[in-house]
Order: C-alpha cells, then sequence, then structure tokens
C-alpha cells in the first residue's frame, strides 16, 4: 500500500504543473481555481480566482468550469491539494488542467508581497504568526500618547522581528 507521499508523487507524475509565470500566461484564457477550505480563501486569494473547495470539486466544477475543454488553473496553499484535483478533473474528463507548484504560498505568483483580504485583527494575527513562523505572539499597548494595540511577532529562527500595527 502506497503512503501519501508516494501517492503525491505518483499524481504529480501524472499530472501538468506550472510554475507561477506559466500560470500567469494562462489567466486570460483559463478557469483558476482556488481549491482551499474556506478559512483560507477568506483570509486571502488571487485575484479572479473561484474558490471551490476540494472537499465538494467534483460536485460542484461544473458550475463554474462548463466547458471541459477550457484550460483550468488549479492551486492551493502548497500545491498538494491542487495535484490530487488536477488529477480528479483529468478523470472526469476535463482537457486541460494543470496546477500551481508551489500554490498559493509561492509569492513569485506575485511578484511582490501579498495583500490579502484579511477581516479582522484576529485573523491578521493568526495570518502573520503563520506567514512568518513566529516563535512568540504577544500584544501590548505602546508608551505613546495613543492606546493602538501593536502586535510583535519575534522570529528566533532568523532573527527577524517584526511589528505590524494594526
Amino acid at each position: 500500500m502506497a503512503s501519501y507521499r508516494e501517492l503525491l508523487q505518483q499524481v504529480k507524475s501524472e499530472i501538468e504543473e506550472v510554475d507561477a509565470k506559466g500560470a500567469q500566461e494562462l489567466l486570460d484564457s483559463s478557469v483558476l481555481v482556488d481549491v482551499r477550505e474556506e478559512d483560507e480563501w477568506s483570509e486571502g486569494h488571487i485575484p479572479g480566482a473561484v474558490h471551490v473547495p476540494r472537499g465538494f470539486l467534483e460536485s460542484r466544477i461544473e458550475r463554474v468550469a462548463p466547458d471541459r475543454a477550457r484550460p483550468v488553473v488549479l492551486y492551493c496553499a502548497v500545491g498538494s491539494r491542487s495535484a490530487f484535483a488536477a488529477k480528479t478533473l483529468e478523470e472526469l474528463g476535463y482537457e486541460n488542467v494543470v496546477s500551481l507548484a508551489g500554490g498559493y504560498e509561492n509569492d513569485k505568483f506575485f511578484g511582490q508581497f501579498r495583500k490579502d483580504n484579511v477581516l479582522t485583527s484576529d485573523t491578521r494575527v493568526k495570518y502573520l504568526v503563520n506567514r512568518f513562523a513566529a516563535v512568540s505572539a504577544y500584544y501590548r499597548y505602546t508608551k505613546r500618547d495613543s492606546d493602538v494595540p501593536v502586535y510583535n511577532f519575534d522570529k528566533h529562527l532568523v532573527g527577524m522581528n517584526v511589528t505590524a500595527q494594526f
């Protein structure tokens, strides 16, 4: 019986993956589908993408991509779920399906740091903690003349301090 990694390698060998540049070239003629979960989508997504979570792909894809000959570009967080999704769409008869290698976490797709659509301070903190792999996060008020909250993230592994004000 194959392990997850072995199955992922097998699937990736059977589908087409594109890098960020290749995906950008396909955007005008394709349907861009985000297969991540709802909470990941709400924290930010590629502009112009449609959201079809991986768990609902088979039942919802025909609503967003009825033409099976039109190219479909799939992405997830790092490229694993989109690879499995690409294999599934090929099995459903879609003719031109690609998976974005590196997924949404691939900053090269954007050419600069993403400005995600975060809704609350809590989701901003969650995103930044995950994004910068912070070891600790704490909340404090500054000693300035205002009571503006400041979140401080200390990343010991690379010696980087990031302070974000909300």
